[in-house]
């Protein structure tokens, strides 16, 4: 719709003296002799004041003037008059909007006046004349004389004017005004407050469209946000917002957001609900940019846009995968490809990168390279270090810690400006600090490094020293994935632009030759599209659950209380529950046990380095075995939601605010100052918040001890916005997960096909909670994966390796137009000359004919006439084929005689290989679906494994770093294994072992060689003890040199995996809770155990979360046999378990 289209006016003939005739200048309108004025409202819920058609505003006013000021706002939430007086015109005063919202009302109003026409000398009135009296004031009103107490001003042609709500005004005779009324008189504060920059220029025209326009959005989305009437909170709070906003001149900014992201929703792509600071917006909430109430969660805007402290504003944004690039085009489109660009990276030279291309240029030999770039670690280098700490009143040592009195200088109270000194006590104690791995600082810190530099050769000393000045420089440059910049006009205006090719389209694109740690230095605007793939899961979700319920709702409105949403996280159910996967977490949620979403915020801010020690104290207080406490009772409204605990960033800050009278902007300052630890602005802030502290009577050693808490903690508090979008996300996917598993994970599974230890997980999930993962189905299955009628995920042909897309869309589309393929042979009769023989193949072996009865063995049989089944079986298909096309232009039709005979199917002799044919079906689908090769072990791979084969490599890595030793104890079964004689005449031999998680060579020579070739058969399960260690043997003057000898993995001993739960199992308990108590779940139990008799003690604890103890009880009547079988009926049961080990 044109902005034309917008706002139209209809004549409205009113019959007052003061009606004149000039609006028959701008439009038939009327044809009787006095027009007071024509009027409609635009955007309101009563719809316009009448109905037929009239002019066009931009017809009947010069769009270079009104036009440009109001129609190009688009759906402006305004009533429009056009107004022409005979005498001086309807004396009005509008409410302001504290009156307003004090009185029920949700807004004052504010106008804007153009003058359209007007007499000579004429003008118009606005406020009192200073020093009228009150009581000269009412006897005016009743004389009709009011416009004698009203400043005059006389107007021309084309004026604007501005009139604030509460301020009295009247249009004069002679004057023919467009009145734009507003429904507040906030969009004139909001100008008023910014209009000018910071150096007092005006911003002029174009920013006070902006700022207009944003305003009206605002509100319209307050109103469908809160409701017709703003309460007190939130109109200060989206006021002060847009104040700031205008202030710091990013209304434009605001604009494009929203502008980009209502167009992202209206294409079906997913948003996130917002991420990072931006989600204490409450604008950005209204405006549907993010999707969290910041007001409702005590987010804070000022951490986003703080008006004390210029910065940027940066606004991430999360869409799904596919609709990311979307949303790029949108913006070419929209805003034009010279005013967008991407912006640059720099690839800089890396530390083995460096040293090796300056021992290439040095002529220094591979080998002596690679001992050089193998003493570079890999991680982080952590060193013990000392470190000091005051010690204030209340602390305690900890062990390892000493108290030690030093001399410090502090400020002189008593004289300002000056130092004292004074004794001071402090904690001395040893912590980790870690440092990269940069040529610096491994120079420093790698002792066979610094014996290099020291006493290496002359050509070792300078590959080092030359690599050292090489490492950091530019080596190539790149295109950021995610970030975009929109400028106001042309790029190149103002940044200085390269050409890239984009790497999805191949198109050129502008890239800026900023990086992107200068783009905001240069008052550049940039934004970040970041590509979520979890939206991704929840929209394949949803499709999943309308294809098999045909329901469809709106994610972002599902019940927040909901209880099988909080009963999945308390019982630690959240594989694929987006942040709260870990083990770490799982066991921790069922610790907490929450019940409120509130719960799950913290929980998401906690779980990460340094706020998990605050985690057993959260869990504690929730669960009532510690008392929640408050240094003041002024804390209580802030840190209640956290039981007495300081999780958030934004708790901080509002504290700061409550306790001491901080500003917004002194707040979010502290709150820097603390998270970078700036100790001199810390040392100013502290006086700020001892001196408001004590002024609003708070004894000075509780606000000390407040202090010293928050410097403690706040290194490490997290960004509640960042914390409360993301949880909302994890509840969506809990919600998913809690109502509709199957659908969930057939979602996970579509989106990362190409991640197999994810895959693995997702499985491991399905059959813990009984879903079955079923292989590729020519009549059942999608592209994707998909839910059948049974609630069964079904593999997706799309995912089958070596299978070409257009094969797939080809038998979808066969069996959407005709129908089920009946059997084996209408599928070829159907589908010859389209599927290949090595697409027919994969197929098959990836099981998507087993459910026309046939064993795959069958199809590799050979039939009466000696061929393969599966050669007969596809040259039948191409006759058949062959006789269908020549029959249709025959003279005779069709003729059953002459058609070709299906062949016969050989029968099944001997026993399927199902090793083989695992093998085969996990080269194609990527994982074992019909079964895995160690299903029957999950029990001891669970227990007495250590670690996964796959782990092996970067846990050498890591013991050869840190110099230590590591027991190993991993199993898996043999998927490959040569066995080889050397040059010498030596035998050696080389395996490949695979479990659950990735495979992993093992290299055995000599006696190793000799005593464990025997286990070294293809398709044997195995069980090896083994240790990390130095590969060979130094002498201790070889170590003297410094020589060193790289860490291997030995083996010690194997034995068969079968045998493993006999010779390590010392016992078996299970742990069952009081509330799971039952008849039914009693007898489901001792039957369960009569069912798996065996040698294997067992034992039960018994917990009651009421009463919160603890009973062991050790049954002498039953002894268990561990087997598979057992383990997951007791799943099923919901029984965990816990075994003793030998």
């Amino acid at each position: 719709m044109s902005s034309k289209d917008l706002i139209k006016i209809v004549a409205e003939t009113k019959d007052y003296l003061w009606g004149g005739n000039k609006l028959r200048d701008y439009g038939k309108v009327s044809d009787k002799d006095k027009i007071a004025e024509s009027w409609e409202l635009s955007y309101h819920k009563d719809g316009p004041s009448k109905t037929e058609n009239g002019e066009l505003l931009s017809e009947v006013l010069m769009p270079s003037d009104l036009g440009k000021n109001v129609n190009d706002f688009g759906d402006f939430p305004v009533l429009v008059k056009l107004i022409d007086s005979a005498d001086n015109l309807s004396v009005q005063v509008h409410p302001s909007d504290d009156f307003a919202i004090k009185n029920e009302g949700q807004f004052g109003k504010t106008e804007m006046w153009y003058i359209v026409d007007c007499d000579e000398g004429a003008g118009i009135y606005l406020g009192l004349k200073e020093d009228t009296d009150k009581e000269v004031f009412k006897k005016a009103i009743d004389d009709g004389t009011v416009t004698d107490l009203l400043n005059f001003y006389q107007v021309r042609k084309g004026d604007w004017f501005f009139i604030k709500s509460g301020t009295i005004h009247a249009i004069g005779k002679g004057v023919t005004v467009c009145e734009i009324q507003q429904n507040s008189n906030l969009t004139y504060r909001v100008y008023d407050y910014g209009r000018k920059d910071k150096n007092g220029n005006e911003r002029g025209e174009e920013f006070c469209n902006s700022v207009a326009y944003l305003c009206h959005l605002t509100y319209k989305g307050a109103e469908w946000r809160y409701g017709e009437t703003l309460t007190a909170e939130q109109a200060e709070r989206i006021e002060f917002e847009l104040k700031t906003i205008c202030k710091m001149g990013f209304p434009d900014y605001f604009l494009i957001v929203q502008d980009f992201i209502a167009a992202a929703r209206s294409e079906g792509i997913s948003v996130g609900p917002g991420r990072g600071s931006a989600a204490g917006s409450a604008v950005a909430y209204c405006l549907k940019i993010t999707n969290i109430d910041p007001i409702k969660y005590d987010l804070l805007f000022e951490r986003f846009l703080n008006p004390d402290r210029i910065n940027m504003p940066d606004v991430d944004i999360d869409f799904d995968d596919d609709g990311r690039y979307r949303v790029f085009q949108y913006i070419e489109e929209k805003y034009g490809k010279d005013h967008i660009s991407h912006v640059i990276t720099y690839g800089t030279m890396a530390a083995k990168s460096a040293i090796k291309d300056v021992a290439r240029v040095s002529n220094m030999p591979i080998p002596e390279s690679n001992r050089l770039t193998k003493m570079i670690p890999d991680k982080p280098i952590v060193q013990m270090e000392d470190a000091e700490d005051p010690f204030n009143e209340g602390d305690t040592l900890e062990e390892g810690q000493k108290l030690i009195n030093k001399t410090v200088e502090i400020d002189d109270p008593d004289n300002p400006g000056q130092k004292i000194k004074v004794e001071k006590q402090f904690k001395k104690y040893k912590k980790e600090v870690s440092y990269k791995p940069k040529l610096k600082n491994c120079y420093k810190l790698i002792p066979e490094l610094k014996e290099e530099l020291a006493n290496g050769t002359d050509e070792v000393k300078d590959v080092l020293n030359y690599a050292g000045k090489l490492e950091g420089c530019i080596r190539q440059t790149g295109v950021h994935a995610c970030a975009m910049i929109i400028g106001r006009g042309n790029l190149t205006d103002y940044i200085p632009i390269t050409i890239a090719n984009d790497k999805l389209t191949g198109e050129e694109v502008w890239v800026s030759q900023y990086d992107g740690h200068y783009i905001e230095e240069v008052g550049m605007l940039k934004m970040d599209f970041l590509g979520l793939r979890t939206l991704s899961i929840i929209k394949e979700c949803q499709a999943n659950i309308k294809k098999r319920f045909g329901i469809e709702f709106d994610i972002e409105k599902i019940p927040i209380d909901d209880p099988e949403t909080y009963a999945l996280y308390s019982r630690g159910d959240t594989t694929s529950v987006f942040q709260f996967e870990s083990p770490g977490m799982k066991e921790w949620l069922i610790k907490l046990q929450p019940t409120r979403f509130e719960d799950l915020i913290a929980m998401n801010a906690l779980y990460r380095p340094g706020p998990m020690d605050y985690i057993p104290d959260f869990v504690e207080r929730k669960q009532g075995r510690q008392p929640i406490v408050y240094d003041l009772p002024e804390m209580e409204s802030i840190l209640q939601d956290t039981y007495g605990i300081t999780v958030y960033q934004e708790q901080v800050m509002l504290l700061s605010r409550k306790l001491a009278d901080f500003t917004r902007g002194q707040a979010d300052t502290l709150r820097k100052a603390m998270g970078k630890k700036i100790i001199d602005l810390l040392n100013s802030l502290k006086g700020l918040f001892l001196e408001g502290g004590a002024k609003n009577g708070h004894p000075t050693d509780v606000l000390e001890k407040i202090w010293a808490d928050w410097e403690k903690f706040a290194a490490y508090a997290f960004n509640k916005s960042h914390a409360t979008c993301y949880a909302w996300v994890s509840y969506q996917t809990g919600w998913l997960k809690a109502h509709y598993p199957a659908e969930f994970q057939a979602a996970n599974l579509t989106k990362n096909l190409s991640n197999m230890d994810e895959i693995k997980k997702i499985m491991d999930d399905c059959k813990k909670n009984g879903i079955k993962v079923l292989n590729p189905d020519i009549n059942e299955s999608d592209a994707r994966f998909t839910v059948n009628h049974q609630g069964e995920i079904r593999f997706g042909l799309g995912g089958i390796k070596g299978f070409g897309d257009n094969i797939v869309k080809a038998i979808l589309a066969e069996r959407e137009e005709n129908g089920l393929f009946e059997d084996i042979f209408d599928f070829v009769e159907r589908m010859s000359g389209i599927v290949n023989r090595k697409a027919f193949e994969s197929l098959l072996h990836a099981g998507a004919f087993d459910s026309f009865g046939i064993c795959r063995k069958q199809f590799m049989l050979p039939c009466k006439n000696g061929d393969v089944f599966l050669d007969t079986l596809l040259r039948y298909g191409e006759l058949y084929k062959k006789d269908t096309l020549e029959s249709a232009v025959s003279l005779f039709g069709e003729s059953e005689e002459m058609k070709p005979e299906r062949p016969e199917i050989p029968p099944m002799t001997g026993e399927e290989n199902i090793l083989e044919k695992l093998q085969l079906e996990k080269e194609l689908v990527g994982m074992y679906l019909s079964s895995h090769p160690l299903d029957q072990y999950q029990f001891e791979l669970e227990n007495f494994t250590t670690c996964q084969v796959s782990d092996i490599s970067s846990l050498i890595s890591e013991c050869e770093m840190k110099k230590t030793k590591q027991k190993v104890y991993i199993a898996g079964f043999v998927t490959k294994s040569e066995h080889i004689n050397g040059q010498n005449g030596r035998p050696w031999s080389k395996t490949v072992i695979e479990d659950f998680g990735g495979s992993y060579e093992l290299r055995l020579y000599g006696k190793d060689h000799e005593a464990f070739m025997s286990y070294m058969q293809q398709n044997n399960t195995i069980f090896i003890e083994g240790e990390i260690d130095e590969r060979y043997y130094l002498k201790p003057e070889e170590r003297a040199q410094g020589k060193t000898s790289p860490y291997a993995f030995k083996v010690k001993k194997i034995m068969l995996l079968g045998n493993v739960t006999d010779t390590f199992l010392k016992g078996f308990a299970i742990n069952i809770s009081t509330p799971m108590l039952s008849p039914e779940f009693r007898e489901k139990l001792v039957r369960l155990i009569k069912d798996n008799k065996g040698n294997v003690p067992l034992s039960m604890f018994l917990y009651d979360p009421e009463k919160k103890w603890n009973i062991e009880f050790l049954s002498r009547k039953f002894r268990v046999s561990v087997t598979a079988d057992f383990i997951d009926r007791l799943n099923e049961m919901g029984i965990r378990y816990t075994v003793q080990k030998k």
